[in-house]
């Protein structure tokens, strides 16, 4: 297999595509598609290279802090050091995946690999690492004196700095997030600990603990200290209506501290509920007032066209303007309120259906500001989205930023092999192909539920699945329930999960799942008896989280919180790993160097039938006079057109040809192994062809 040992380009080629004009096959080491194109009777090739390697991660860890999070965090924080170890100290791979040899871990960042292997891909030694939790109020915060949280907190999406006893846990130079730094190339020096390292970043993710909102704003939290170009200090009620004041300046300047802008950034988002980020406005007011009203939901009622088909035109709140051939709607003339009453647990769901209106945001929110570099500001004009252009003009490569959800799906939907899950979660690519988005999303756009009848929210038993009576199990949720939590109902659930001897609990408080054990799966024992010790978790279908997740496609990863085993740590399949380790393979593509998709084969001089195209953004403002660029010629107009795509798709205007390096520079190029080659002539400005197996 032909590998680079080093980036493709020795200049600063910002973006790029090479177009090879090859005839015969050889093994590939992208791991992304190739689209073979008809150019002039050859075999051409296109593929995206970035120029520059990575060097440095940001990791941020977005984790619900509602009722009931508390044993999911603790799963979590155990995966966190398959996490960063793998991105430390990752793997040695054989350079011959026939030769027999295995994937081992060496016993240090800095060990050597065996004789005929190779790393995955170069340690990774600078590594950010925040946690923030998923509450961003309802414009109100109230805590008994009991300190039991009776309105919705809001967190403000900053970084949480504490354990779970409370306890303050040691930042980076108390700047809220802890930096892997063993080599002291920050100023201050982060750690050099790796152990004491890993050890904070679980003390964290336990620290966020469950007494935040149940009005779970797991998308719009991540999406604030990320991505909001003005993110509000805080939320006003004027009129009924919430109001967005000031500009959050001390996220603005964790944001600052936190993200660099040549990192590679990846999020991590832990949450067992949809989500429920709120619009600004409407519907989205103060939290539980004294009446029992939340969100202002008594309000609202539905017109009767709702209930069947949501998407219509005439679905609305009654006495909102509907088009006139609507007509009236005579079951308007009776306030009755929302048709499944105003109850906490259930005001976030189906709520065009419900309410007629939807306050939710939109989930194309999320995926644009993971994957554009403009965004809507806040007055809906266009304006540079932070995570991807710098206050100094600097770029982040779109495609460098991932998003894992550990989130309410069943891993029997999303595992390559339900049986085994040492086989990986499938990737985006594989669950498009075998349509497996359909079975656990739907067509959200179109109010088409999932096929799998785990995957429906719903607040009564769904066709097709177990009930308690019926005297069956099922082995993805145990079976539907009829109990309604706190007395604020409930959804059927997506998924359940055995919890080990140390996590169950003899439910006292309404924190509890089986308080009120009724029919709850989660508080029946092996005798088929429900009493209050809860033996099981739960997660409801995570449809939004999912939504955008598939928005994303090879940039997001699909992971379930709902763990298949957690009595042996040494298996593949313990807790979350799977969803972790689904993450850092995503990673690890992005982080090996990129290699060509055919082996090529030299002519006598050292160069190769390959074509290096520079794409970039000028504004019309196009010049080729910098070094090693040379215009393209009328002869290699042919390329261009086979890049269309890639043209329209990064918006690029300018294009010049990458001089491949010939004689002396292209010798140093090969053989010298810095950053920045040399000869006695000077620099070795261009691009030559590594084949680290054949020479």
């Amino acid at each position: 297999m032909p590998r680079s040992h080093r980036p493709l380009f020795t200049a600063g080629v910002t973006a790029g595509a090479c177009i090879l004009a090859v005839g015969a096959l050889a093994s590939a080491c992208l791991d992304r598609p190739l689209e073979p194109i008809d150019v002039r009777s050859t075999s051409t090739y296109k593929a995206s290279v970035d120029n520059g390697t990575i060097d440095k991660i940001d990791i941020l860890i977005s984790v619900d802090d509602s009722k009931s999070m508390a044993d999911k965090q603790a799963i979590l924080a155990l995966a966190v050091p398959q996490l960063i170890e793998s991105l430390v100290n990752p793997a040695c791979l054989p350079d011959d995946p026939q030769s027999g040899l295995t994937r081992l871990t060496p016993d240090s960042p800095t060990a050597e690999c065996p004789e005929n292997m190779h790393r995955e891909f170069d340690p990774i030694l600078d590594i950010h690492v925040g946690v923030i939790a998923s509450s961003l109020g309802l414009g109100e915060t109230g805590i008994e004196t009991n300190g039991k949280v009776v309105a919705c907190v809001d967190r403000k999406a900053h970084l949480l700095t504490q354990d779970e006893l409370q306890s303050e846990v040691p930042t980076y130079d108390g700047r809220g997030f802890l930096a892997w730094d063993p080599e002291g190339r920050q100023s201050p020096a982060g750690d050099n600990d790796l152990g004491a390292f890993i050890d904070k970043v679980g003390a964290l993710v336990e620290g966020v603990g469950q007494e935040g909102c149940g009005y779970e704003a797991s998308l719009e939290s991540w999406y604030r200290f990320l991505v909001d170009p003005a993110p509000p200090a805080k939320m006003d009620i004027v009129d009924g209506k919430a109001v967005p004041v000031g500009v959050d300046e001390e996220l603005l300047a964790q944001r600052a501290a936190f993200l660099r802008p040549d990192s590679l950034v990846a999020v991590v988002m832990l949450t067992d509920e949809n989500d429920c980020s709120m619009k600004a406005g409407y519907g989205y007011l103060t939290g539980r007032t004294g009446t029992g009203d939340v969100l202002g939901i008594n309000d609202l009622q539905p017109r009767a066209i709702c209930a069947t088909d949501p998407g219509s035109p005439c679905c609305a709140t009654c006495g909102a303007g509907v088009p006139e051939e609507c007509g009236a709607d005579p079951s308007c003339d009776t306030p009755t309120g929302p048709p499944d009453g105003n109850l906490v647990n259930l005001n976030c769901f189906q709520q065009k259906r419900r309410l007629g209106i939807d306050l939710l945001q939109p989930t194309d929110r999320y995926v644009q500001g993971l994957t554009e570099a403009q965004i809507p500001g806040p007055d809906g004009e266009p304006v540079d989205n932070p995570l991807f252009i710098a206050e100094d003009g600097t770029r982040r490569p779109q495609d460098r930023v991932f998003l894992a959800g550990i989130v309410g799906v069943p891993y029997q939907l999303v595992a390559r092999n339900p049986a085994n899950l040492g086989e990986g979660l499938m990737t985006h690519e594989e669950l498009d192909e075998a349509r497996v988005y359909d079975n656990i999303v739907g067509d959200p756009s179109a109010y088409v539920d999932p096929l799998d009848a785990h995957m429906v929210e719903s607040p009564t038993p769904r066709p097709g699945l177990p009930t308690a009576s019926s005297g069956t199990l099922d082995p993805i949720h145990g079976h539907e329930h009829s109990h309604g939590r706190d007395g604020n109902g409930d959804l059927e659930y997506a998924c359940i999960f055995d919890l080990p001897a140390d996590y169950q609990e003899d439910c006292t408080t309404a924190d509890c799942d089986c308080k009120n054990p009724a029919d709850n799966p989660l508080c029946r024992d092996d005798q088929g008896n429900y009493a209050t010790t809860q033996l099981r978790a739960k997660a409801y279908p995570g449809l939004r989280h999912i939504e955008v997740l598939q928005g994303l496609q090879s940039q997001g990863i699909v992971g379930s919180i709902c763990a298949k085993q957690l009595a042996d740590p040494s298996q593949a399949d313990f807790g979350y790993q799977p969803a972790i380790g689904a993450l850092v393979a995503r990673l690890a593509v992005k982080l090996q160097p990129s290699c060509l998709p055919r082996r090529l084969t030299p002519d006598r001089e050292g160069q190769v039938a390959c074509l290096v195209l520079e794409g970039r953004k000028t504004s019309g403002a196009c010049s080729c006079d910098g070094v090693a660029r040379s215009e393209v010629g009328p002869e290699q107009q042919g390329a261009l057109t086979a890049l269309s795509t890639v043209v329209e798709a990064k918006g690029y205007d300018c294009f010049c040809r990458v001089d491949q390096l010939e004689g002396d520079a292209l010798n140093a190029c090969q053989t010298d192994l810095s950053d920045a080659p040399t000869t006695d002539a000077g620099p070795a400005d261009g691009w030559c062809y590594v084949d680290a197996q054949h020479g």
